[in-house]
């Protein structure tokens, strides 16, 4: 009985991988999954680059509007102490600034001098946005002033109801971003909308929301965004898939036909060089 269970789980797990390489898409074949992975590294790089680009550049702005204008007050002037609730706050801005200026820098590394640094492309491109969704919602002002125990108008200048409004299209826009503009493979891009939907439902469940009576329509339609660009982008995916591999069984088929052809010519030299020696006997 032992032997005939160990042969069935020996024989069911390479039906439970090709079904969970069905639904990431991925080839049977290791060397064909392997160079799709390298071509998709190739065109990703650019855009990749130019998102890291912009969003350093916002990140830059706002960050630094928000550390000047808390460093000017007249009263309770910002001074990187870590008893104050707006350490956190800048801490996950600088921070995001700082990982998309390296991000930046890898992918220009890897265009201009063919160096690839710390692994695959997509897998830096996916930790990255991950850390960027995650960042954006300690960088609001009410959720760092609530997570630190304080209250956002005794820590912050002025009204901070709008600040989890833009945290929310920020998520939203790295997130489509990351779908429609990078691209890359659905195995490893699921973890992007899916961390952009559950940091908004487990911050408003920690710290709340500054519009609370809106949280029931605002979490299933961020939910639904969330869903709805992965599948777009997984249908994709599916007509990349089968364009490339399409490519690759004609040129795998011209390499073999030129082959076959020199083949020809060879054999064909060498009977007339046969025929003109027997001539010549």
């Amino acid at each position: 009985a032992a032997d005939e269970v160990q042969l069935l789980g020996s024989y069911n797990r390479p039906a439970v991988m090709h079904r969970l390489r069905l639904r990431d898409l991925r080839f049977a074949n290791v060397e064909e999954e392997e160079a799709f992975k390298n071509t998709i590294e190739e065109y990703i790089a650019v855009p990749a680059a130019f998102g890291s680009l912009f969003g350093f550049i916002i990140m830059s702005v706002v960050v630094m509007s928000n550390y000047i204008q808390e460093r000017s007050r007249p009263e309770a002037a910002y001074a990187w102490a870590m008893e104050d609730p707006r350490t956190l706050s800048f801490l996950a801005g600088f921070s995001s600034m700082v990982i998309q200026l390296v991000f930046f820098l890898l992918v220009c590394i890897r265009i201009f001098l063919g160096y690839v640094l710390f692994g695959s492309l997509e897998y830096i491109t996916t930790a990255s946005c991950i850390y960027i969704q995650i960042a954006l919602w300690f960088l609001s002002k009410p959720h760092a002033a609530i997570l630190s125990g304080h209250k956002p108008e005794d820590v912050w200048i002025g009204s901070t109801a709008h600040s989890e409004a833009y945290t929310i299209l920020a998520g939203v826009a790295v997130m489509m971003s990351v779908c429609v503009f990078v691209q890359i493979r659905v195995r490893v891009l699921w973890l992007v909308p899916f961390t952009g939907a559950a940091m908004y439902i487990l911050m408003v469940l920690l710290a709340g929301s500054t519009f609370p009576s809106p949280f029931i329509r605002v979490a299933p339609l961020i939910i639904f965004i969330s869903v709805m660009q992965f599948i777009g982008v997984r249908r994709h995916e599916t007509h990349v898939r089968e364009r490339w591999l399409a490519q690759r069984r004609v040129r795998e088929q011209d390499t073999e036909l030129q082959n076959a052809t020199m083949m020809a010519h060879a054999l064909s030299a060498l009977t007339g060089t046969q025929c003109d020696i027997i001539l010549m006997l």
